[in-house]
């Protein structure tokens, strides 16, 4: 049996579509984000997974194009990427506890799972290494 023309056409619009779906996510912060587990978790939502922020603290985003720019998250490649961009800026762009501004070694970092419910787990300095629980 040989497909007709109509059905190798919606065959091949529904991959299109999908790839298009695909290559739409952007990987950087828009003005809807309010902090950065927000846009984090955000960003595992578009893959149907979750954040765990584990770290000892949040940050808020007052600026999301110079978090963009910073971070050259427009560059960032996969969530994993975006991850690592963020949390490598997060430490230049801190402010000290005092308000004046960094650079401080805030000490995030991120342990990032292929398979499961949740994508990365966000966890800071004096907290368990990847692969153990808190």
């Amino acid at each position: 049996m040989i497909p007709n023309f109509k059905t190798l056409a919606l065959i091949g619009l529904a991959t299109v579509s999908v790839i298009a779906q695909a290559q739409s996510v952007a990987w950087t912060a828009n003005t809807q984000d309010k902090t950065l587990s927000g846009l984090v978790e955000r960003w595992a939502q578009a893959e149907g997974r979750h954040v765990k922020w584990e770290a000892a603290a949040d940050f808020p985003i007052l600026d999301a194009a110079g978090l963009n720019s910073a971070a050259k998250l427009n560059g960032a490649t996969s969530m994993t990427n975006a991850v690592d961009r963020l949390l490598n800026t997060l430490s230049t762009i801190a402010s000290r506890k005092d308000g004046s501004p960094g650079p401080e070694d805030v000490g995030y970092f991120a342990c990032v799972f292929a398979t499961g419910h949740v994508e990365v787990v966000i966890r800071s300095r004096g907290q368990p290494a990847c692969g153990k629980s808190l």
